[in-house]
């Protein structure tokens, strides 16, 4: 997709889901979107705040966490990053994406037993979290 199509499509976005806040301050799809627009933008404190939002509205909505999780991580917020990566897990204990994620912040945080657990469980139910890995140097 062009550069300008992809702004032009997240701006639509940002509009619309503003006019449903407006309308229905508790909607939880115009709060959830907007922080993935902000995550797109790497405006992280905004996205960690509309995600937020979305999530007291809807707590067990296993995207929004995991989004949430990676703004944490690319935040430099190492114990969130695991708290939201463990909620994800709580509602849905075989996302290999949560999993992946979930062992890489628990290696950073020096549990390295644990996180290597948390990786094989990762790899067991995804084949190409192996293939991740590597890519990322892991």
């Amino acid at each position: 997709m062009e550069l300008s199509a992809l702004f032009k499509q997240q701006s639509e976005g940002f509009r619309s889901s503003h006019i449903e806040i407006q309308r229905h301050g508790n909607n939880f799809g115009a709060w959830h979107n907007l922080g993935v627009i902000y995550y797109n933008q790497f405006n992280l404190a905004e996205a960690e705040e509309e995600l937020l939002k979305a999530i007291e509205i809807n707590s067990g909505d296993t995207n929004t966490l995991y989004t949430l999780g990676n703004v944490y991580k690319l935040s430099g917020k190492l114990p969130e990053t695991i708290n939201a990566f463990e909620k994800v897990l709580e509602t849905d204990p075989d996302d290999s994406r949560a999993l992946f994620e979930l062992s890489g912040a628990l290696h950073f945080q020096g549990k390295h037993a644990e996180a290597r657990t948390t990786f094989e469980k990762a790899a067991k139910l995804d084949p190409n979290v192996r293939e991740k890995s590597l890519v990322l140097g892991i």
